[in-house]
C-alpha cells in the first residue's frame, strides 16, 4: 500500500503575490508600512492617501517555519509622537486559506497568493 501525506504535512512554501493595508477608517497618519518576512524586510508603497500597497515581482515565499509581520510607523491625529506597531499573522492559518484578511483595529490588511 503506498504512503499518502496530509496536504498539512507537506512542507511547501506560500507565495505571496501582493499585498494591501486599507488605513481608511484608522485615526492614525500613517508613515510606512512595511512586511518582515524572516529576516527579510520589504517597503510597501502608499497607493493613495490612506493605503498602501505592494505586488511581488517574483512572489515572496513564506515556510511554515518564517515569522510574517507587517510594521507600521505613523503618527497620532493630535500627536507629534512618532509611534510603531507591528502585527504579527500566524502563517498556519495563511497556510490555510488562499488569501489571508487580517482586520486591526480600522486596519484592513489583505495578503494575495497566485
Amino acid at each position: 500500500m503506498a504512503n499518502s501525506l496530509h496536504a498539512s504535512t507537506v512542507s511547501c512554501p506560500l507565495h505571496i503575490s501582493g499585498i494591501t493595508v486599507d488605513f481608511s477608517k484608522s485615526k492614525t497618519n500613517e508613515e510606512s508600512v512595511e512586511v518582515r518576512i524572516g529576516k527579510s524586510h520589504s517597503p510597501i508603497e502608499r497607493e493613495a492617501r490612506k493605503n498602501f500597497r505592494r505586488t511581488f515581482s517574483p512572489h515572496m515565499e513564506l515556510s511554515r517555519e518564517d515569522t510574517f509581520s507587517l510594521h507600521m510607523r505613523y503618527k497620532k491625529w493630535l500627536g507629534m509622537k512618532t509611534e510603531n506597531e507591528d502585527i504579527i499573522f500566524n502563517p498556519e492559518e495563511m497556510f490555510r486559506v488562499y488569501s489571508a484578511n487580517e482586520r486591526q483595529g480600522d486596519t484592513t490588511i489583505v495578503v494575495f497568493s497566485p
